[in-house]
């Protein structure tokens, strides 16, 4: 028996029909329209992110020529034009051609660049601000760039009443030198930097049996490295002024910014008093300091706090307290933290000061670098692994986040008691600091510290090996901390990973996103 279809099923029918045509179209809409607007997105997203880290390149420190039309304004929106036009350019470059006119840029308006302290742009002719989309900080050290929105057109999303799909990107990208240009203003001179032990903060005093014997021996004159501001450590630009909390600071953390190698000629020379505040170019050299008593002061303060300062000494062993501010979170081990100041220290919050040996970061124990124990065989392992194949490097990576480990440069005349004379960079030495000597005389001190060393208790015969913590010399006054001795390290003994983005090697200059 056979069934007619009556005129409401098929209606019925055409219904079911239209609605799953719809459907899948909607599907179709889904799959093709938002593929191609991903896609593109997707393109857009890579173009401005090489877009913000060309910004922080070419804007903060580089001393290419200014492009046509940036020739107005301060020095640094001369730098941030410049690093504008680069950003044109790597967006554009990415994009096929989009957005490579600047009025593609004019009417674009970055939400949050201000929120997020993106408040530098370029200016333009009469004061006005133009391209809004690409911003920087005031300091150049970060740069945010804000595609202008783009109308995806869309083809089966028409059914749909959809024409096109808005999308944009933004990203950021700052400088990043906490591992790599961590440079303190101490120095070595062409007749110091060839040992393997040295002074590298000096007093008036001559300390028998030592390498610290008068101002003409280490950097008695610090250099004065400004700073140019990071808010990475954090640090604020400082260009000018008082120089004792400036030289107090710049030990507890380091250089804020990137320093070069010298070539030798005097068209090349950059000091970093002339270049402060402007970044256009790398400094390759600084003035010094007097070693007078308020930067004495000073530089005790940089080691080991003092309570009008808002860091932590460089030597006081970190709690990882993530409120402590600007300082840079090296970690010491409980173990290896002594009190150096009986409870009564420059910082009587945190009176503990790392005592970790150079030999707990050893990675070569085979010769002379068998069972170091004293700073005398670690001298003696030293000069033993520079006369073997340095197949391996001598230390192990973590190195790094040791406090006593740093970067010091390599001058082109030996440092001098405050000398006027300009001093320029033949490179960086990495240092791990290791006696420091407190209220000297002619004769005696009242205390030495060598980390890795117990307590004699009596006072230093500077020859012995075995002398360090010395309390009973007389005065318990610790206050004047009168100089400090270092290892004197090479780069190849060095794990390459650190090698690679040591000051002035190639790669140093460290671009990361940010968002």
């Amino acid at each position: 028996m056979s069934r007619r279809m009556h005129s409401t099923d098929r209606g019925t029918s055409a219904i079911l029909v239209a609605l799953c045509l719809l459907l899948l179209l909607g599907m179709a809409a889904l799959a093709v329209d938002l593929g191609g607007a991903f896609d593109d997105r997707r393109q857009q997203q890579s173009a401005v992110d090489a877009g913000s880290l060309a910004a922080v390149q070419y804007g903060n420190l580089n001393n290419s020529p200014i492009p046509a039309g940036c020739d107005f304004g301060s020095l640094k929106q001369r730098a941030a034009c410049r690093g504008v036009w680069e950003v044109i350019d790597v967006v554009s470059g990415g994009l096929n051609g989009r957005f490579a006119s600047k009025t593609d840029w004019e009417a674009c308006t970055d939400p949050g660049d201000d929120a997020a302290g993106y408040t530098l742009s370029a200016i333009g002719a009469g004061g006005t601000t133009y391209l809004d989309c690409i911003s920087f900080t005031p300091n150049l050290k970060k740069g945010r760039v804000w595609l202008p929105t783009t109308q995806v057109p869309t083809t089966f999303g028409r059914v749909l009443g959809t024409n096109s799909i808005d999308i944009s990107s933004f990203s950021e990208a700052g400088s990043d030198i906490n591992s790599s240009s961590d440079v303190i203003p101490f120095a070595l001179g062409p007749t110091g930097g060839a040992l393997d032990y040295g002074c590298l903060r000096d007093t008036s005093t001559a300390i028998p049996g030592t390498l610290c014997d008068g101002p003409d021996a280490g950097n008695f004159g610090y250099l004065d490295i400004f700073f140019y501001g990071n808010e990475t450590l954090p640090t604020v630009e400082t260009c000018s002024g008082s120089n004792s909390e400036r030289l107090a600071t710049n030990i507890a953390l380091g250089a804020d910014h990137e320093l070069t190698i010298w070539d030798g000629t005097v068209p090349d020379q950059r000091l970093d008093t002339t270049f402060c505040g402007i970044f256009t170019a790398m400094p390759n050299g600084a003035n010094t300091q007097t070693g007078n008593v308020s930067t004495k002061k000073a530089a005790e303060g940089g080691l080991f706090g003092n309570a009008s300062y808002t860091f932590e000494g460089r030597l006081m062993c970190k709690d990882g307290d993530p409120n402590e501010r600007g300082r840079i979170e090296k970690q010491s081990t409980v173990a290896d933290c002594v009190d150096i100041f009986n409870g009564g220290g420059p910082d009587p919050g945190e009176p503990l000061v790392d005592s970790t040996p150079l030999w707990r970061y050893l990675n070569y124990t085979s010769g002379a670098c068998s069972g170091v124990s004293t700073r005398q065989q670690m001298m003696a392992c030293l000069a033993d692994w520079q006369t073997g194949p340095k197949t391996t490097p001598l230390f192990t990576a973590d190195i790094i986040e040791a406090p006593r480990f740093a970067a010091v440069p390599d001058l082109n005349l030996d440092p001098s008691n405050g000398s006027s004379v300009d001093y320029y960079y033949k490179g960086f030495r990495p240092v791990y600091l290791d006696s420091t000597y407190f209220k000297c005389s002619a004769t005696k001190c009242n205390m030495v510290h060598t980390p890795g060393h117990n307590d004699t208790g009596a006072c230093p015969n500077f020859s012995d090996p075995a002398w360090a913590n010395v309390t009973s010399c007389g005065a318990t006054d610790v206050s004047d901390m009168a100089a400090m001795t270092a290892f004197i390290l090479d780069l190849d003994m060095l794990d390459p990973a650190l090698a690679e983005f040591w000051p002035s090697r190639p790669g140093v200059l460290i671009y990361n996103l940010i968002k």
